[in-house]
């Protein structure tokens, strides 16, 4: 069910739980780990995009708009949840997809937003790139008429204002927390979480994990570091502090949108030992990097809360590839059971 805004937290936290983990590579150490299951949030609109479209489909609709448009590429967490919200509002949707050389047969992810109800545009590396200039805005509305304009990743303000509902879940838990650690892409979610704990005493410091590389988070420098202090930036001029946030990154494991058998085994091994699916791009990478600060003892005895933010149908992208003839069978099957009936 898509969420209506402003967020009821309180609710939230009865259907939203903090389960505490332990998988085996905790061993002897003395970090207590816990996740807040955002991925429990909807069985299409998932874990964190449930919560940056929230405000976003409301401002549309008290604008009157009919139609959104959003962008992502061709396994794409936020089309795939975006084409459901929008499917639930009764409002028109388009999608525009990186690569021209996809149709709607060409994975199951697609397929399945063709099936909701969602026009899709393909367009090159090149258009995709530019795909804010007004020149193919203009282009989009000669296809598909008018539009109100979703960025990629629900990744606006509004989305921010809609992710500030995940820090405050984070604070009115039972337990108070040391860290708190998410994957990101945009930024757009890790600010929403900074500005939700803003409001209050012993606020958790809250670390971010991009799969882009240590280029992405640079300190001032860093494409990702800039986003976020954007978001943050926009916040404080309407009247909203915010506390520190740090960004990692980890050479060691695979880039964006890419999955090793090691991580593969990882993630079956997690399951197992928790009952968690992780997804591929974020989640399954984040909890790898927590594993290796828990074996160096970075974090020594304190409570980390980790963020699940959803997106499980990331997995479609593996099952097509040779990849996925390798996955774990306990892994397979738990996609298959939990994703194939979409």
């Amino acid at each position: 069910m898509i969420p209506s805004y402003p967020l009821n937290v309180t609710d939230l936290l009865s259907r939203l739980p903090v389960q505490k983990v332990t998988p085996r590579w905790l061993n002897e150490s003395k970090v207590a780990l816990y996740m807040l299951r955002l991925d429990l949030t909807d069985a299409s609109v998932s874990g964190n995009k449930w919560f940056k479209l929230a405000k976003n489909i409301i401002d549309a609709q008290s604008a009157g708009h009919q139609q959104l448009l959003s962008f992502g590429g061709a396994y794409s967490n936020h089309i795939f949840s975006f084409s459901s919200a929008c499917a639930e509002a009764g409002l028109s949707s388009v999608a525009v997809i990186r690569g021209e050389e996809l149709s709607a047969d060409s994975n199951p992810m697609l397929k399945a937003v063709k099936g909701l109800g969602t026009t899709l545009i393909f367009v090159d590396r090149e258009a995709y790139r530019r795909k804010y200039e007004q020149d193919r805005l203009t282009y989009y509305r000669s296809q598909v008429g008018e539009f109100c304009l979703i960025p990629e990743g629900g990744s606006n303000q509004a989305g921010v204002s809609g992710a500030e509902a995940i820090g405050e879940l984070v604070m009115n838990q039972a337990t108070e927390f040391d860290h708190v650690m998410l994957a990101c892409g945009t930024g757009a979610t890790l600010a929403g979480v900074v500005r939700g704990i803003s409001g209050y005493d012993n606020a958790p410091m809250v670390h971010g994990f991009s799969s882009f590389g240590m280029r992405s988070v640079a300190a001032g420098t860093g494409w990702l570091t800039k986003e976020v202090e954007q978001f943050l930036e926009e916040g404080q001029s309407e009247g909203r502090s915010s506390r520190g946030f740090q960004l990692h990154a980890d050479a060691s494991l695979p880039g964006y949108g890419r999955l090793s058998q090691e991580l593969m085994h990882f993630g079956a091994e997690f399951l197992e030992d928790t009952g968690v699916l992780l997804d591929p791009v974020y989640t399954l990478k984040l909890m790898a990097f927590v594993q290796r600060w828990c074996q160096q003892d970075c974090l020594e005895s304190q409570k980390v809360l980790c963020i699940h933010t959803g997106g499980l149908h990331g997995w479609l992208g593996y099952l097509d590839e040779e990849s996925g003839g390798d996955m774990p069978a306990q892994l397979l099957g738990t996609i298959k059971q939990r994703l194939l009936s979409l």
